[in-house]
Order: structure tokens, then C-alpha cells, then sequence
């Protein structure tokens, strides 16, 4: 399987089928027991485990929101020199508009386990999150069920955009989902098959 740069890539498959063990994989959680990860052509498993692990940043299944405020969530013991600097990021990864819709704008404080938001708009923060400091692999573990339509569209616009320049990887059950992916992977009989996007969807 390859996950290249200028492309969104998804992966689906029936549950227990092992995504979420490749997701573990990609993040050098689990060793392998044959076959090599490689990371532009080098061997992940010869680079440092703490760089190799800023180098790829995950969305995970279930996303943990702290009681704090949006800043204290996207941050997470990351140093900021101003709101400046906030705002350049923010800006840079395209998600300015989103913060519009908090009153508060990054001082919104989310409640125990977010209960202030939305299932989309923790999903968007867990985004940023993940992107904040531009990874280059960035991977998508089911992080995009029960999107709005507004949040749906400014969540692919973005990963579309990030793409250009760093491989993005979806695994997702969802069909407007893999709509919007250029390259498709699918489970078949305990293997990872690249799949044709109409045969993928007809199968669905």
C-alpha cells in the first residue's frame, strides 16, 4: 500500500479486518512481524522514534476534548509566543472562518468532554490539532462521521489542500467520504487491495 503526496487516500473494510492495527503500525506502535514500513524510502523502523512520531500525526476514532478552552485543546503543551502567531497558523491551515462561530473565538471554554460542541466541531479541533504542526503524514482513523454539510465541506477542502504538499490517509466507512478520495484501498480476504472508486462505492 502507498499513501502518496497530491492525493487523499482512504482505506475501508469490514470491522475487525485490521484498520485499526495499520493504524497502529504507521505509528510504530506495534512492530512488525515481516514486510518493511518505509517513510520516503527509508526504513521507519532505523529513525528516531520521537522525531519519526512528529512526522506523523493521527485523528483518532475517539476524540478526547479536555475541559479547557479551544486554545488549551489545540494546543496541548505547545508553546505559543502570541495570538499572532495563533493567528498565522490558524490562518495558514485555512480554518480561520470556523473560529467565527464561537463568541469567544480560541477563549470558548468546551466543558467536560466537550459537551459545548458538536460531534463536527470537535472532530474540526481535533483536526487542527493534528496539523499544527504540519506532519507529513497525516491519518484519519473514522475521525469524519456525522459531519454537517458546512463543517463536511470545509473539512476536505482543507485535507484536499494539505495533500498537495503531504500524504494524507482516511480510513472511514462513509461513502461521501470515499467520494472525495482519489485513491481507494479495501480489505479483500485478509489483504489490502487497491480499488477501483466506482467498483469501491457499487460495493458499498
Amino acid at each position: 500500500m502507498q499513501i502518496p503526496k497530491g492525493k487523499i487516500t482512504a482505506l475501508y473494510g469490514p470491522n475487525g479486518s485490521g484498520k485499526s492495527t495499520i493504524v497502529q503500525i504507521l505509528q510504530r506502535k506495534y512492530m512488525l512481524s515481516g514486510g518493511c514500513l518505509l517513510l520516503d524510502n527509508v526504513d521507519a523502523c532505523t529513525l528516531n522514534l520521537e522525531l519519526y512520531r512528529k512526522l506523523v500525526a493521527v485523528v483518532p476514532q475517539n476524540i478526547k476534548i479536555f475541559n479547557g478552552s479551544i486554545l488549551d485543546n489545540i494546543l496541548i503543551g505547545r508553546e505559543l509566543s502570541s495570538l499572532d502567531e495563533m493567528d498565522s497558523k490558524i490562518a495558514e491551515l485555512g480554518f480561520s472562518d470556523f473560529f467565527k462561530r464561537f463568541e469567544q473565538s480560541y477563549f470558548t471554554l468546551l466543558g467536560e468532554d466537550g459537551r459545548h460542541l458538536s460531534g463536527g466541531e470537535k472532530q474540526v479541533i481535533a483536526l487542527i490539532r493534528a496539523m499544527f504542526d504540519k506532519p507529513g503524514v497525516l491519518i484519519i482513523d473514522e475521525g469524519l462521521s456525522g459531519l454537517d454539510p458546512e463543517l463536511e465541506t470545509l473539512i476536505f477542502d482543507r485535507l484536499i489542500a494539505y495533500a498537495n504538499n503531504n500524504s494524507v490517509f482516511i480510513i472511514t466507512h462513509d461513502i461521501r467520504s470515499l467520494e472525495k478520495c482519489a485513491q481507494i484501498y479495501r480489505f479483500e480476504n485478509g489483504e489490502v487491495k487497491l480499488s477501483d472508486n466506482k467498483i469501491t462505492l457499487r460495493v458499498l
